[in-house]
């Protein structure tokens, strides 16, 4: 998330404060947002690390000298 998201967060939550049901709903929405991202962000990493795996398998694709430690099953 942006910081300018995280400010509007942070003050929706803080003009919210008084009203329960008002802050209830900006908290519920953050949370559903910050879901939304952590999915998305999720399925790229699942996907360079399937594509990883894949280079890694074809021999030769990858030089023994180019193999960084984190790229090597342990």
């Amino acid at each position: 998330m942006s910081p300018l998201e995280v400010t509007s967060f942070v003050n929706g939550l803080l003009k919210n404060r008084v009203e329960s049901g008002s802050f209830k709903n900006h908290l519920r929405h953050f949370l559903i947002q910050s879901e939304e991202y952590s999915i998305r962000d999720n399925k790229l990493v699942y996907k360079r690390e399937a594509e990883r795996r894949r280079m890694l398998s074809i021999p030769e694709v990858v030089a023994p000298s180019e193999l960084h430690d984190d790229m090597i099953d342990t």
